[in-house]
């Protein structure tokens, strides 16, 4: 990692030209997970304060980093956010006694709250899992922080950093993970393992096509207001996705693959994180095996989604519509697998909550 600067110190070129590079736009959770990794291996501290710090970029964070020695700011770092929320970064990548360690954070815990009027936090980051433990029964017995510090370790950190690429979590629900949340209301927790839980079946469920389907011409559908539709009623089934899958829809003018029994007459495409929200609307032609000699899609078996007796729902041609005002999700649960509505519900509702939770037609049982 050495091999373009020279060894890192506060206030010097090497430190500002270190910093700057891993806090480019262009990094992803596996760059970072090779750093640390060499980082931790190689007792380079300095290093991996820094990407500790830099990391929370990755988690939707506002980033300030802090000096490696006492002379300058004394933490790591610090991450914050737009709300007033603050959490001061104290980095440990190697083994070392630990018996001032809270009492260290704990005194810059004590001079931010005097200066701010947000929430304020501490959080270790551990390049040595085997100090994880005596150091939680520490901070659990420490009353004056025990509220107040969380400790995390970097293997850890970094599993958060791809949970929030996969489920597409916001900065709310990612401090919710790394800072103490309310001992008493966990509701808000549960819902929030449970989102991620959804989102990962939706991700799995999103066919991925080469990224070579997709031509400029595909794109070219029309963009109407839902009270401009004026198709006749029926059966709809909605269909989840990741945002990427909306390629294979615009690609093929299709959607699979998937199991189904029932004969809907049109499909709605639900469009995950960050979205959540109906965006598409399609009337359905024909629903066939992907291999069919009709089907639009060319060699099904390339797609890891594809299986023996999953199904291709083929559009009509033309049909395609993005809807300008989508049916966005308010607070229910994304939808997971295939659910099912009426046109006219889906047209009228005032929110995705209100389709998903009213009495009608429901949810399609797997085979």
């Amino acid at each position: 990692m050495r091999h373009f600067y020279e060894e890192l110190k506060d206030e010097t070129k090497s430190q500002t030209k270190f910093r700057d590079y891993i806090s480019r736009d262009q990094w992803q959770v596996q760059n970072f997970e090779a750093w640390m990794k060499e980082a931790v291996q190689d007792k380079l501290p300095q290093e991996f304060q820094d990407l500790v710090v830099a990391f929370g970029r990755k988690l939707g964070f506002n980033v300030s980093f802090g000096s490696y020695g006492a002379h300058g700011t004394g933490y790591d770092g610090i991450w914050s956010d737009d709300q007033g929320l603050q959490i001061i970064v104290e980095s440990k990548s190697a083994t070392w006694p630990i018996s001032d360690w809270i009492g260290q954070l704990g005194t810059y815990l004590e001079d931010s709250m005097r200066k701010s009027s947000g929430r304020v936090f501490g959080l270790f980051v551990l390049g040595d899992e085997s100090k994880i433990q005596l150091l939680a029964d520490q901070i659990r017995g420490n009353r004056e922080f025990s509220n107040k510090v969380r400790l995390i370790s970097y293997k850890d950190l970094l599993r958060l950093g791809r949970i929030r690429s996969d489920a597409n979590l916001n900065l709310s629900q990612v401090s919710s993970l790394l800072v103490p949340v309310d001992a008493v209301n966990v509701g808000e927790f549960v819902r929030l393992v449970d989102t991620i839980i959804l989102e990962t079946k939706i991700a799995e469920e999103t066919p991925k096509p080469p990224p070579t389907v997709l031509r400029a011409s595909d794109t070219a559908i029309e963009t109407v207001k839902r009270s401009q539709l004026k198709q006749d009623d029926g059966e709809v089934i909605i269909c989840p996705s990741k945002p990427d899958g909306v390629k294979f829809l615009l690609a093929y003018q299709s959607w699979g693959f998937i199991r189904i029994k029932r004969s809907p007459k049109y499909l709605a495409l639900y469009v995950s994180r960050p979205y959540s929200e109906v965006q598409y609307l399609g009337e359905i032609d024909r629903i066939i095996d992907p291999k069919d000699a009709s089907s639009p899609v060319p060699n099904p078996a390339q797609f890891e989604e594809y299986e023996e007796g999953k199904k291709l729902v083929v559009l009509k041609t033309g049909t395609l519509r993005k809807l300008l005002d989508p049916v966005k999700l308010r607070e229910a649960f994304p939808p997971v697998g295939r659910r099912y509505t009426t046109l006219q519900r889906l047209l009228q509702a005032k929110d995705l909550d209100e389709v998903l939770e009213s009495h009608g037609l429901g949810e399609e049982k797997s085979e």
